[in-house]
């Protein structure tokens, strides 16, 4: 084998490895941004369920037509302790 082609193969094969680390930190980074999404996501949740149990006027806003908003807010006092177990 000629030394160029020797070349031409060694640098074929760092920026093959290259790209396959690119790829592989894409990935890992599209990974961790869905964690952070869905931490987000889970901590606006607790924020609404806080909301809703302890202020009566939201609670009201939100309690379906056939129940009253003392049990809806107890109701919603119950998905922490659901969502512990």
């Amino acid at each position: 084998m000629k030394l160029t082609a020797a070349v031409l193969v060694a640098g074929a094969a760092v920026s093959l490895s290259t790209a396959v680390v690119g790829v592989a930190r894409l990935r890992q980074d599209a990974r961790h941004q869905a964690d952070r999404n869905e931490a987000v996501v889970a901590r606006n949740q607790i924020d609404w369920l806080a909301q809703m149990s302890t202020n009566p006027d939201l609670a009201k806003l939100w309690a379906p037509k056939d129940m009253g908003v003392e049990e809806y807010m107890e109701l919603l006092n119950l998905f922490p302790a659901l969502a512990a177990s």
